[in-house]
């Protein structure tokens, strides 16, 4: 029989509320950015937000990712291992990583074994990468979002280390990690945190002699991916960590995507022996997901099947809208507006290029596209408290001692977690995914927002409703007991298999607490067994759910109900501290040194604080992090002396750490980049003479994109299907700007490079 591998649904969360959000959707893990140092600049928060937000997750045994996937400055590292170091001490279970340098000290420091995450920032493309990151001490691979399942299974075929790849949200049309364009041109650095997305701007395409072969296009902004169609084959793949892009998304996307994809991944572990649920808990969804309805920009599986090697007729087309990068809406039909749609008083509708509120009296010639970018029902039921609830099920166990009463508290994990309020027609997507049609209107909507109502949506979504748990048998006898807590121990897990790695959820012990008490005979035994039930199952403010309450004495006895409330608020404190414990070992050198102009001095805060019985919400601690060791005396940290970086991969400049294409720290100590506007950048008038920039380099690389996606193949003009044809794109421009579009047949690459 073959060992059972959990998978892990990991959503993002731009701060404390979404995380929050995320977990009760259904996610077994989150990733969150950290006080600085994080890939969304816009997305940073405090130590107190990220240790209350791992105390939340890690009761429903869910991890807490944070992110450190930027490169740093040498005046930098000395603050980001402090900052790791602060987030080891608060719970968080991994941290990304895209700087090698960082990643390199942390290990030789110790403690971090388990902890480092190689981020997708880090150009995670091929084997031969994995292998590098693998050997270098790296727990998780964030793969690339364009390899296909074929070249992840055959990654994993070749390595141990754990594999997570993208399932949902955006797409960068370069490798991640290997685009420079936003520096080149906006002195902002996508390797630090500061994207200016000029893949979402509009250019004109121009011939090998310059002639306009399109006009002010979005020639390079890509779909959304959704791979909510083959999860089977994205699992037997290889791949343990499913992950939903968008750190800079809201509540709604957040909760909708990850209900979603909940009950698609809970379908496949109900007909499945092979795969479970990395993490505990029943997840209520008070609506039917589905990502048609909240933010998206069209949907795409991207190359998904098609791998290295393959012919170029079976490169994926209609890769991007060309019309807008921003949610074109949920596609509903052509006019006339037909009743069938079901139209709600208050719903965003885009027709060609007008947007308007339903009901409306305008008249529409037939044959327009339409399109609900704002769905008014759906939103209300997004927005209802308690839309999505996750609660861990715990089995009670009331008995008398000799010399007075003990409770025994034991959470249970029942499989199929996913229950919905109202019956769906079927967890799988409702329809194969389609191109949308070529007239898509334009919308106001940022990517960051779904709820105003010209906020557009895209395409699927179904889920089917399962039951909780069924009843729990009664567990065994317990002999009296004289400690005030205990801990029964646990089972023990399987070993993984080396070639199959996975994600084991923590081990759950029961909860033995005695309360010495004199005991009173009960002159009316039902009552007294009413009242013990209902006064130790009334869990409502916690996260916990009473699945069954057993009673178990030698004769019924009277207990007033404030001393039975008392009873259930100790259990639950004492299975609250033991789950959100912080399992981490010490590290084998201490932390170091905070200065006082440190990110890290903000209020201080507990590394296990207990979550209160009384709420759901744990509180912020008020106790501090131990106090440190300077980091003189502990393991020292290496001098700015340059370590190899990995090998580059693909057609970029193989050059020193302190190029372009490493994945290891700047050498400059200039400070970082500007804060012009993400949707408005500032594109630097001329890229001929040299520029100097953050990176140490004294004048540009040429390439500033690579890509898998090929602008020629999507326009019909692919070299190798048309060897002979004529007019084939060879210019991106915008303004001033001139890009030269470079291709590698051989390797079925694109590169936009300068002049």
């Amino acid at each position: 029989m073959s060992e059972t591998r959990y998978i892990e649904l990991l959503a993002p969360a731009k701060n404390l509320e979404v995380g929050r959000v995320a977990i009760d959707s259904g996610a077994d893990a989150v990733y969150i950015g950290g006080p600085a140092f994080g890939a969304r600049k816009a997305a940073g928060n405090s130590l107190e937000d990220i240790a209350e937000l791992c105390r939340y997750a890690h009761v429903f045994g869910a991890r807490v990712f944070t992110t450190l996937n930027t490169l740093l400055r040498d005046d930098e590292l000395d603050e980001a291992v402090r900052l790791a170091c602060a987030f080891r001490e608060i719970g968080v279970d991994a941290i990304l990583i895209q700087d090698l340098r960082l990643a390199r000290v942390l290990l030789e420091m110790g403690g971090f074994e388990h902890l480092l995450h190689a981020s997708t920032q880090c150009d995670v493309r091929d084997l031969r990468r994995v292998q590098e990151l693998e050997n270098m001490g790296f727990s998780q691979v964030v793969l690339a979002r364009e390899l296909s399942y074929a070249e992840m299974k055959h990654i994993r075929e070749h390595t141990t280390v754990a594999l997570e790849a993208f399932v949902h949200g955006a797409l960068c049309v370069s490798y991640s990690g290997a685009c420079y364009l936003s520096e080149a041109v906006c002195g902002r650095s996508a390797n630090r945190g500061e994207c200016a997305q000029m893949c979402r701007l509009t250019y004109d395409v121009l011939d090998e002699n310059k002639r306009e072969l399109l006009q002010q296009k979005h020639v390079l902004s890509l779909r959304d991916l959704d791979r909510s169609h083959h999860l089977r084959e994205l699992l037997d793949a290889g791949i343990t960590t499913l992950k939903i892009e968008g750190r800079l998304k809201d509540v709604d996307y957040v909760r909708n995507v990850v209900a979603y994809y909940r009950g698609l991944l809970d379908d496949i572990f109900r007909s499945s022996t092979t795969y479970a649920q990395a993490s505990r808990g029943i997840t209520r969804i008070q609506f039917k997901p589905d990502p048609a309805k909240t933010f998206h920009r069209g949907a795409t599986e991207y190359f998904s099947f098609f791998s290295a090697g393959d012919t170029p007729d079976k490169r994926p087309a209609d890769l991007v809208n060309m019309d807008t990068p921003k949610s074109t809406g949920e596609f509903l039909g052509y006019t006339p507006i037909k009743d069938s749609w079901g139209l709600q008083n208050g719903d965003g509708l885009v027709v060609g290029d007008q947007g308007f509120y339903w009901p409306t009296r305008q008249r529409f010639p037939e044959g327009l596209p339409v399109y609900r970018t704002y769905n008014a029902d759906f939103q209300r039921q997004l927005s209802a408290k308690d839309a999505t609830k996750r609660v861990l099920p715990v089995k009670i166990l009331f008995s008398d001692t000799p010399d007075g009463f003990s409770i025994e508290i034991t959470p249970i994990t029942p499989a199929a977690s996913t229950a919905y309020a109202a019956p769906a027609a079927s967890i799988t997507p409702s329809t194969p995914i389609t191109p949308i049609p070529p007239t898509s209107p334009t919308s106001s909507t940022s990517s960051t927002s779904s709820t105003s109502p010209t906020s557009p949506i895209g395409p699927i979504g179904l889920a089917t409703p399962t039951t909780p748990a069924a009843s729990i048998t009664p567990s065994t006898p317990i002999s009296p007991i004289t400690p005030t807590v205990h801990t029964s121990p646990t089972s023990s897990t399987s070993s993984t298999s080396p070639t199959s790695p996975t994600i084991h959820p923590a081990p759950i012990a029961p909860i033995l607490l005695s309360f010495p008490a004199e005991k009173v005979p009960a002159t009316n035994a039902d009552r007294a067994e009413v009242v013990v039930r209902q006064q130790l199952g009334k869990l409502g403010d916690t996260p916990f759910e009473a699945s069954k309450v057993d009673i178990r004495w030698t004769q019924p006895y009277f207990l007033p109900a404030s001393t039975l409330n008392s009873y259930r608020r100790t259990a639950v404190d004492a299975l609250l501290t033991a789950l959100t414990q912080i399992p981490h070992a010490p590290a084998t050198s201490s932390i170091p040194s905070t200065p006082t102009t440190s990110i890290l001095s903000a209020t201080p805060i507990s590394s296990a604080a207990p979550i209160p019985a009384t709420s759901t919400i744990p509180s912020t601690p008020t106790t501090s992090i131990p106090s440190a060791t300077p980091i003189s005396s502990a393991a020292p940290i290496p001098s700015a002396t340059p370590i190899s970086p990995i090998s580059p991969i693909g057609p970029i400049i193989p050059t020193s750490p302190t190029s372009y294409t490493s994945s290891t720290s700047y050498t400059s100590s200039t400070s970082s980049t500007s804060s012009t506007s993400l949707t408005s950048p500032t594109i630097r008038p001329s890229l001929i003479s040299p520029i100097g920039s953050i990176y140490g380099s004294s004048s540009l690389p040429s390439a500033l994109m690579t890509c898998r996606y090929c602008l020629l193949h999507e326009l019909g003009c692919c070299k190798r299907l048309n060897p002979r044809k004529t007019g084939v794109p060879t210019y991106l421009r915008r303004g001033d700007l001139l890009l030269r579009i470079q291709t590698d047949c051989r390797s079925c690459l694109m590169t936009l490079e300068t002049l």
